[in-house]
């Protein structure tokens, strides 16, 4: 089981998927925040609301891309 994981994981370092992953999710949260700061009323409920929306669909987006690639390779 162990030696799955490490498979796993190894392949994700080398797709490169977690520093994408982070640099995707990073500009996301400021994107949220530009976009709550241009709300009228309730800025940092609309900086939240668009920040838990879009980065919970990149992490899902960019699991089933991993997955994928996986898939692919074996």
């Amino acid at each position: 089981m162990l030696s799955i994981i490490r498979y796993i994981f190894y392949s994700a370092v080398r797709d490169k998927l977690f520093i994408g992953l982070a640099l995707l999710l990073i500009s996301i949260i400021l994107l949220s925040l530009f976009f709550g700061n241009t709300a009228l009323v309730e800025e940092s409920h609309m900086g939240l609301v668009f920040m838990a929306g879009s980065s919970r669909l990149l992490l899902v987006i960019g699991f089933v891309i991993f997955i994928c690639f996986n898939i692919n390779r074996a």
